[in-house]
């Protein structure tokens, strides 16, 4: 009768030590992880659900506390967990709150993983009071603010008289 009570008495402790101390320790183990993630570019699109579009979208976003660009979207659609499909997509860079440069997509596509966007229709770069850059193609690098042009390229330099004055000059 001892020995039997001693065996129920220890199955309960054992099911309440594996109740309590398994899903402990699982939790635990998915809090040591890690989940800050690689700079993931848009973060708002972590909220997007899959293959659902979303119009006429605005996201600022920023970097130390200031702004950095707005990205505006006719239509962006989560294609995948880290591309998303872009229709009508403009983006204006900042620095110290003042328009630095826009980049206009007809449509492309952009890796949040990358933080690069892929385009392969009209495509517009332009920065105020120096030039307008227009091409087939671009692949842009958000980070970095560069990119590489690929195809017919079509450059327009604004007041280009005070370049060819001052070359004049020398």
């Amino acid at each position: 009768m001892i020995i039997r009570q001693f065996r129920y008495n220890l199955s309960k402790f054992g099911v309440l030590c594996f109740c309590y101390i398994f899903p402990t320790n699982g939790i635990a183990d998915d809090f040591n992880e890690d989940y800050k993630q690689p700079n993931r570019g848009l973060k708002a699109a972590q909220f997007m659900p899959i293959n659902k579009p979303n119009i006429r979208i605005k996201i600022p976003q920023f970097k130390d506390g200031k702004l950095d660009c707005v990205i505006r979207a006719e239509k962006m659609t989560r294609i995948t967990e880290d591309d998303i499909d872009l229709k009508g997509m403009n983006i204006d860079f900042y620095n110290d709150s003042n328009k630095e440069m826009r980049v206009y997509f007809k449509s492309a596509t952009y890796n949040l993983m990358q933080n690069k966007i892929k385009s392969k229709d009209l495509t517009q770069v332009s920065r105020p009071n120096y030039f307008t850059l227009t091409g087939e193609s671009l692949e842009f690098d958000v980070d970095k603010r560069q990119g590489r042009m690929i195809g017919k390229v079509r450059m327009v330099l604004h007041d280009s008289g005070k370049l060819v004055r001052s070359s004049v000059r020398n």
